[in-house]
């Protein structure tokens, strides 16, 4: 049975771009089903950086502070600044450490999809080899019908030889009778023995029928494992990418807050040094 199928990274992000172009939302499970195949591990890391590339920063359009306010904007401002730096430091510092653990669910969530992906493959190995064992016995089988088939014919031919001589016997009666006596005996001692030998290879083909079918019923009850296992492990992974797709989510919003804080500052920043390059450009007397 096939291996899942191994995509490049060029191949992964023009899959994540066409995904992205239908407005749907670009995840392992999203892009796995686009490429027909992959395993989630290999998938990731190109997913990662797939979306690290493609994001950009927002555009923020620029604002000018009434004249009236400049003289007094200066000291709120440095107070502003402070507070949003403090503000801007613990949103950072919470967000890393939600990144974090999201980064470690998402690699144990990875770890156990491979290991479910590993176990469905050793599954598809024991099937294999079940069948492979099943059409062994099923050959024996075969070839013990043909036997029999053949000693059926040999115990014809003998049946017909000692009809052929009994009707020899009723001839020559009276000259022959003692020899044909003898010839008699013979064939019948042949007859008992190849007798014997038939029954004991219609022992041998009871024993290597109940053993096929034992074999089948075997089978069977693993093959109906083999559908139970199957289908719990296609529940897992659906849960599995689901709370895989959920942390991803989780992950991407920390990301966006911290990328709108971090813009958020430098935009105050610049309007800061826009003011004050405003202010000393001010003459003295209208100040």
């Amino acid at each position: 049975m096939g291996r899942e199928l191994w995509s490049t990274k060029e191949q992964v992000f023009a899959a994540a771009d066409a995904i992205a172009a239908t407005g749907e939302n670009v995840t392992l499970r999203t892009l796995r089903g686009y490429l027909g195949g992959g395993s989630f591990g290999s998938l990731d890391e190109p997913l990662r950086q797939w979306k690290a590339e493609r994001k950009q920063r927002p555009e923020v359009s620029d604002f000018e502070m009434p004249p009236a306010v400049i003289a007094s904007f200066e000291s709120t401002w440095r107070i502003a600044t402070a507070e949003a730096l403090k503000d801007v430091a613990a949103v950072k510092e919470k967000a890393t450490a939600e990144v974090e653990e999201i980064e470690a669910q998402r690699q144990e969530v990875i770890g156990l999809m491979q290991d479910v992906e590993n176990e469905r493959d050793e599954l598809r190995d024991k099937l294999a080899e079940v069948e492979r064992a099943l059409s062994n016995s099923e050959s024996k089988a075969s070839l013990l019908a043909i036997e029999k088939a053949t000693l059926t014919g040999i115990t014809g031919e003998l049946k017909n030889k000692i009809e052929q001589l009994e009707r020899n016997l009723e001839k020559s009666h009276h000259a022959y009778e003692a020899r044909e006596r003898q010839h008699a005996e013979e064939l019948n001692r042949l007859l008992g023995a190849q007798s014997a030998e038939i029954s004991v290879l219609k022992i041998e083909m009871t024993k290597l029928e109940a053993a096929c079918n034992s074999a089948k019923d075997e089978a069977h009850k693993y093959q109906e494992r083999l559908i139970v296992a199957t289908d719990e492990m296609k529940a897992t992974e659906q849960k599995l990418v689901g709370k895989l797709d959920v942390a991803t989510q989780e992950k991407d919003a920390a990301n966006k807050k911290a990328y709108e804080l971090s813009g958020r500052l430098e935009e105050l920043d610049r309007q800061n040094k826009e003011l004050l390059a405003k202010v000393k450009a001010i003459p003295a007397k209208e100040k």
